[in-house]
């Protein structure tokens, strides 16, 4: 049976309790690195600089106050799910808890590693869940944005430029009737990508997506087959060796690297465009790196460009065409994988994104 690779936290002062949540995790069948922490704020501190699935949290630690402990790492970490721990049964604080944010609880004397496996199956499960319908509540938001501004100008044109053509047809100017229709006929197409690229952004929030072992150095070789005319057009250079196999979902990874060879492609002003995919191997990770030597940006712009139909240019610079969704289809399809994705560039020098994948799916022993 295929397990997911989990990165778990265990925060508590009492080192034998510590060992013995460990020690229980790994009698199970789940893969899991264990990272221990003594109090709130180094768990706290842990959070911000590691990406962990679960977090048990004991009850009662220095600098926890009770349960304000619990509430703190919600509100900073809002996708890791939390398990409080209890040295004896108390409904009425479990009931707090769940309300401040854990999703679960556990006497300790209840700690068997069946009990733990069942637990945080149960609770990275409802995380999932969660990070799911924020996902969706955010694209309907984006969506309704889009009909009242992005959708609106095309339409706007369709309707204008038809009513002139009424106009001219009424007065035999017969040549304005040609030229208006051309420009009816892109206001058209443009509201068709707009409409395509729509569908494919929100083809990302399919909530029963299958995740497997996926070759990175294999989607990446089709995606370049699949491109070969563009690339060949732009006499490009796409260089990359020796990627691993991750944990995810094959067409959601083509995607994402289409969009981000693509990207590089079409931002280049340069005589031979050259994009190079490198990788890192990181804790529970890998970190991979597309650099090309495009036109670049500002740095002020590096969080906008993952916001969706957020352009650095006008939609009516014919050298840059595109819908605006691209980079943050992106975005999306890497939070989908538990990753994080950014970019470093400086204007006419190019630009490197970074994003992150997580380990291949081991069959459990």
């Amino acid at each position: 049976m295929a397990r997911q690779h989990l990165n778990v936290l265990i925060a508590d002062d009492d080192s034998g309790d510590r060992k013995l949540i460990s020690r229980h995790i790994k009698l199970t069948q789940l893969r899991v690195d264990i990272t221990e922490a003594v109090d709130v704020n180094q768990a706290i501190n842990l959070l911000k600089d590691n990406q962990f699935d679960i977090a048990f949290i004991d009850y009662q630690m220095p600098g926890n106050l009770n349960l304000e402990g619990i509430e703190r790492i919600h509100a900073q970490f809002p996708y890791t799910a939390i398990v409080l721990m209890t040295g004896q049964g108390d409904e009425n604080v479990a009931s707090t808890a769940i309300q401040l944010g854990a999703l679960d609880y556990m006497t300790k004397r209840s700690i068997s590693a069946t009990n733990l496996m069942q637990t945080i199956e149960r609770a990275t499960r409802l995380i999932s869940l969660q990070q799911q319908i924020d996902e969706q509540k955010e694209s309907l938001s984006q969506f309704s944005r889009v009909l009242v501004h992005d959708l609106k100008g095309p339409i706007r044109h369709i309707k204008a430029f038809s009513e002139m053509i009424n106009e001219a047809s009424a007065q035999q100017h017969f040549d304005k009737i040609a030229e208006f229709s051309q420009i009816i006929i892109k206001s058209a197409t443009r509201l068709d990508e707009l409409i395509d690229a729509l569908s494919a952004y929100n083809k990302t929030d399919v909530s029963d997506v299958r995740f497997d072992t996926v070759s990175m150095q294999k989607i990446v070789t089709e995606v370049v087959f699949l491109m070969h005319p563009e690339i060949e057009e732009k006499n490009a250079n796409i260089v990359f060796s020796d990627l691993p196999e991750v944990k995810g979902n094959a067409p959601q990874l083509f995607q994402l690297m289409q969009n981000l060879i693509g990207n590089g492609l079409k931002y280049c002003d340069a005589e031979h465009p050259h994009i190079s995919i490198s990788v890192l191997k990181e804790k529970n990770q890998y970190r991979f790196c597309v650099e090309d030597n495009g036109i670049g940006f500002e740095d002020k712009f590096n969080e906008r460009i993952f916001e969706p139909f957020q352009r650095l240019h006008s939609p009516n610079d014919k050298r840059f065409s595109g819908s605006g969704l691209g980079l943050s289809t992106c975005k999306k399809i890497v939070s989908r994988h538990g990753g994080d994705i950014r970019c470093q560039s400086e204007l006419g020098k190019g630009s490197m994104f970074f994003f992150t994948l997580p380990f291949p799916i081991i069959d459990a022993l």
